[in-house]
Parts: structure tokens; sequence; C-alpha cells
């Protein structure tokens, strides 16, 4: 127990002994200042740790939430940037890209059953493109490292 002032060399009586005693020889405004420099002391300096503990765990929780809303809000971002992306890939493909190819079928420079994902699939398109700079992305990587990435068959 730490306590302000010296007051660890005092008798072991009890206090209200000691403060009949000081109020007969000193007088009662010094005794409630000496009695209360120990005392108060310790329980204010109880009260202010408990108190910056609370703060603290206040202060850490506030900033947590904050981070984690933070984080899903730039993960919800980034998910409809992906999103308006693959729509508007599957866009093009379904109003331009399309369209010419059954011109074309229809004009027989290409034949009539033809059906190529790489051409008209536009899930297919959509996918390759974003598959596409993640193996390029884990080439780089490897290649910062040291390490020599395997040939790849694309």
């Amino acid at each position: 127990m730490t306590t302000c002032g010296n007051l660890n060399n005092r008798p072991k009586r009890p206090s209200k002994t000691i403060v009949k005693e000081l109020r007969r020889k000193i007088g009662k405004d010094t005794i409630r200042n000496l009695y209360g420099v120990g005392y108060l002391c310790e329980v204010q300096i109880k009260f202010i740790v408990l108190l910056l503990v609370v703060l603290y765990g206040a202060i850490t929780v506030l900033v947590f939430n904050f981070y984690r809303d933070l984080a899903l809000k730039d993960a919800k971002q980034e998910a409809v940037y992906v999103l308006d992306a693959m729509n508007g890939i599957r866009d093009y493909i379904s109003t331009v890209q399309r369209p010419l190819i059954d011109e074309l079928k229809d004009h027989g420079v290409i034949d009539k059953d033809l059906f190529d994902p790489r051409l008209m699939s536009s899930s297919y398109i959509a996918r390759q493109i974003y598959k596409n700079p993640a193996r390029q992305k884990h080439k780089l990587r490897l290649q910062a490292n040291g390490d020599k990435p395997a040939k790849s068959r694309a």
C-alpha cells in the first residue's frame, strides 16, 4: 500500500484515538489536513488508477471499433469496384461482342455452330481478366524474394 506523506511511522492505534489526541494538542483544522493526507491520498491514487484503466479500456474499444468499421467499409467498396468491373465486361460482351460475332456468322465468315467461351462467354472472360493479374502479382513477389517462378503453360 502506498501512502502520501510520512505516515508509516505512526503507532498502530485506532485512528479515532489518534485524532482525539491530536485535536487536543494542535487544533481541528490542522488535524483534518494531517489525517486526510495519508488516507485520502491512498483513495485518490486507487481512484485515479481505476479511472485510467477504465479510460484505457474505453479508448481501446473505441479505436478497435473504428478501425474494424473502416476495414469493413473499405472491403465493401472494393467488392463494389470488382462487381462493377465484372458487370461492365458482361455488358460489353452482350451488347457489342456477341452481336458482332452473330453478324459474322450470318455473313458466313464464321461457322454458325461456333461457340468458343473465350469469345462468347462473359463469365469466362471476366474470370480470366481477374485471374491473370493475380498470377502476375504472384510472379513479381517470387522474383522479389529471389525465387524463380515456375514456367506457366498459359
